[in-house]
């Protein structure tokens, strides 16, 4: 019999659920100090992988903060790291969650009023920003309030100058979306109007999600069992769909392992910084300098770094300003170090550990021992055996591991368990919406051609020529 899990405690959508039974080990100051331990074993600016091993190519930098745009969408927890662990997922808010419906540009009630200064006068199309692009002068930025501040419905994706371009692209895929649904029908009522074009920009994004994203991060023979021949899930959802917390607070942190320190945003910028990306809080729009050039970032160029243990240094330095839009408590926001943060919550979250999970998804668990790569050893093991952890690994710190000991991906993609659980999570997430391109139309569909270039847009490169931005 094909194996079957479900939900170890199931919850509303508004709500997180656990996969798995909690993890009973205490989490006293020794682990949260063990755990410190690690997270700074992990700081390094390349991957810790031997250089015979960097290939295959892992995705280019702009899947890294679609990833993050993604995640923004579908959770959201403002808990406080010193107040992890206190309730039980079922009994915390996800504010964002859990469907894939761009929750983050889209005001629930936006025919009321409440959000009224993100459109323009016709109440049906974003309004946009500066900067002008000096290709062909279109705004691109977000628009600004009256002191300067950008209009958002979700802070975080002014995070960064990167994810705040991201948005943007669905802001102006939008108001192309109005533009051909009022070509076709002219006299459509306003609400009707807006309903639509926001159907199919939320579809569009879905099939980028599951068809483009999920393919240049998960592993081949995953992404082709479960999305390509659609096969039969793993997770039964039947009992009710919501994020689930081995999910929110690890396997979709994935991404942190693929943030670069610099990037050249392009040719003129140079390489940037990766603090001097970071945009929380600050007023004014975008400099001309911090325009991506989106080639470079979704066709060749500038690529992601590998998945696996190695941290970039500069998230071991997050100013508060930075973290602040993330919980509810004030400043300071102590620790800094973004890992950290991510273990020591998981620990007081009380998640299983990798090994767990793995067993329960029908994996043999993968050993923390010294490893061969095209004939080069290394032990990317040794600080998790020295910490007495070989044999418990952290969910979040396994999955990363998996991704760097594939002999076929080398963290050019997820390994076999985090694929899994991401593909899992998304395919769920589309089935169990009614609303979602997958529940109304199956997984045969595709989406319809864009009048404006006349062609189906099936990859983020393609959604950013529709928009002008090639």
């Amino acid at each position: 019999m094909p194996l079957v899990i479900e939900p170890y405690r199931s919850s509303p959508p508004d709500r997180y659920c656990r996969l798995f039974r909690r993890n009973l080990r205490e989490v006293g100051d020794g682990t949260i100090e063990t755990l410190g331990h690690l997270a700074f074993s992990m700081m390094m600016d390349e991957s810790p992988l031997p250089k015979a091993c960097w290939h295959p190519q892992p995705p280019v930098a702009g899947y890294t903060y679609f990833g993050q745009f993604i995640d923004h969408d579908l959770t959201e927890d403002d808990t406080a790291i010193r107040d992890a662990g206190e309730r039980e997922p079922w009994e915390t808010v996800n504010y964002r969650g859990p469907w894939l419906n761009l929750s983050g540009i889209y005001d629930p009630a936006h025919d009321r009023g409440r959000w009224k200064s993100l459109y323009q006068d016709d109440g049906v199309r974003f309004r946009l920003g500066e900067p002008r692009r000096s290709t062909n002068g279109e705004e691109f930025d977000l628009p600004l309030d009256d002191e300067g501040l950008p209009v958002l419905i979700d802070d975080r994706n002014n995070e960064n100058i990167i994810i705040r371009q991201i948005h943007v692209i669905f802001l102006k895929l939008h108001n192309i979306a109005i533009e051909e649904v009022r070509a076709d029908y002219p006299f459509m009522p306003d609400r009707e109007l807006f309903a639509n074009a926001q159907d199919r920009v939320c579809w569009q994004y879905q099939y980028l999600v599951r068809h483009d994203f999920l393919a240049k991060v998960c592993k081949p023979s995953v992404f082709d069992e479960l999305v390509t021949r659609n096969g039969t899930p793993t997770v039964d959802w039947r009992k009710g769909f919501s994020i689930p917390v081995e999910v929110a607070q690890a396997a979709f942190r994935f991404g942190h392992s693929m943030v670069r320190p610099s990037y050249t945003l392009s040719v003129s910028s140079g390489a940037v910084p990766l603090d001097k990306l970071l945009r929380s809080g600050r007023p004014g729009p975008l400099r001309p300098a911090d325009e991506v050039h989106w080639p470079s970032f979704l066709t060749t160029g500038e690529f992601a770094m590998r998945i696996d243990t190695g941290i970039a240094s500069p998230l071991f330095g997050l100013e508060s300003k930075d973290i602040h839009s993330y919980v509810d408590t004030p400043s300071p926001h102590l620790p800094h170090a973004l890992p950290v943060r991510t273990l020591v919550r998981g620990a007081k979250s009380r998640l299983p550990t990798g090994q767990d999970v793995a067993s329960k998804f029908g994996l043999t668990p993968i050993q923390a021992g010294p490893q061969k790569c095209n004939g080069v050893s290394y032990d990317p093991g040794k600080y998790l055996r020295d910490l007495g952890l070989g044999e418990a690994i952290p969910l979040w710190y396994y999955i990363l591991l998996e991704a760097e000991i594939d002999d076929d991906g080398h963290g050019a993609y997820l390994g076999e368990l985090g694929s899994r659980l991401l593909i899992e999570t998304i395919n769920g997430a589309l089935r169990e919406d009614p609303a979602s391109y997958l529940s109304r139309f199956g997984p045969g569909w595709r989406p319809l051609p864009w009048k404006r270039t006349g062609r189906v847009v099936t990859t983020l490169a393609e959604l950013a020529k529709l928009v002008g931005l090639f």
